[in-house]
């Protein structure tokens, strides 16, 4: 970085001087913070998708040596959310239905709203 002042382009540049540079030094925080947000997400699936030993390997935005949804599947079926070892398909479920009646809510009202405001 230093000999090459992070060229060419933005090549030699670590995710997290990117994302200072783009926030800070030019001002552009949206990008700034979704450059963060986007290696956020990435590093939790790739995270996901690893073995535990490629976990144990230390380096955390290296892409899986080999893909595992074993994790993926332990989670959704046994793993512990509270009391019971129910996994998370019971509160995925419950989580739905509460987004689809928030939905149709939100959109019934706003139609509403918009139908009133334009008379």
């Amino acid at each position: 970085m230093a000999l090459t002042g992070g060229g060419p382009g933005f090549s030699s540049d670590l995710p997290a001087i990117f994302m200072y540079t783009f926030a800070f030094k030019r001002n552009q925080i949206g990008l700034g913070a979704a450059s963060a947000m986007m290696m956020l997400l990435f590093v939790m699936i790739t995270t996901s998708l690893k073995t535990l030993d490629d976990i144990r390997g230390g380096n955390l935005m290296a892409l899986p040596a080999e893909i595992a949804f074993e994790a993926w599947a332990k989670a959704w079926s046994s793993a512990c959310t509270g009391v019971d070892y129910d996994g998370l398909k019971r509160n995925f479920w419950n989580s739905v239905s509460f987004v689809v009646q928030a939905v149709l809510i939100s959109t019934l009202i706003g139609a509403v709203n918009g139908y009133v405001f334009t008379l």
